[in-house]
């Protein structure tokens, strides 16, 4: 119950963290203020400084290229047109959270879970996403316990798709599986 517990308060700081950064660029919006360069540099990576468990917080604009990241300035306009955490919130037309599948990140190799929530202009057109990395390791580290009647522990999504697991296995990160009801 406390891994449940820690893991849920995690992720829910996470989307905490990225509501925040989106309201405040949505009062920013009106005034015509860039959300790229040094100072979403700064309102980024000041949001996440107390969160081990994630790597990065960043901005995708409406065309799906990365404008923003507490990781790096200037950033890599790199593109995220073809990834879930991008495309989820796109075809929304109101903000819930995405956490996608975990995949390999390009920038850093890691195996990364996304998550991510829609930005709005003043219209509620679509403007982009929000993203926020987390360290899949951190995870397993927080479930890295030593008890010797306890089969190994691991993290799944609603879907059945292995998040973290302890023992660490890299091969088995990503994967379906069935789950019991």
């Amino acid at each position: 119950r406390i891994l449940v517990e820690q893991t849920i308060r995690s992720l829910q700081g996470v989307d905490l963290v990225m509501s925040s950064v989106a309201e405040r660029l949505h009062v920013l919006a009106p005034r015509r203020q860039s959300i790229d360069g040094y100072l979403a540099h700064v309102l980024l990576s000041s949001r996440i400084a107390s969160m081990p468990h994630v790597d990065a917080l960043f901005i995708v604009d409406a065309s799906g290229t990365v404008i923003a990241s507490s990781a790096e300035h200037p950033v890599r306009r790199v593109s995220a047109i073809d990834r879930d955490y991008f495309r989820f919130p796109q075809t929304r037309s109101k903000s819930e959270v995405f956490v996608g599948s975990p995949l390999i990140d390009r920038l850093s190799g890691k195996w990364t879970l996304h998550m991510s929530r829609r930005l709005e202009q003043a219209d509620g057109a679509f403007a982009g996403v929000i993203v926020a990395a987390l360290n899949l390791e951190h995870f397993e580290r927080l479930h890295d316990l030593q008890l010797d009647y306890i089969a190994p522990i691991t993290l799944y999504l609603s879907d059945g798709h292995l998040v973290a697991r302890s023992p660490r296995d890299e091969t088995l990160i990503g994967r379906h599986f069935v789950l019991p009801p």
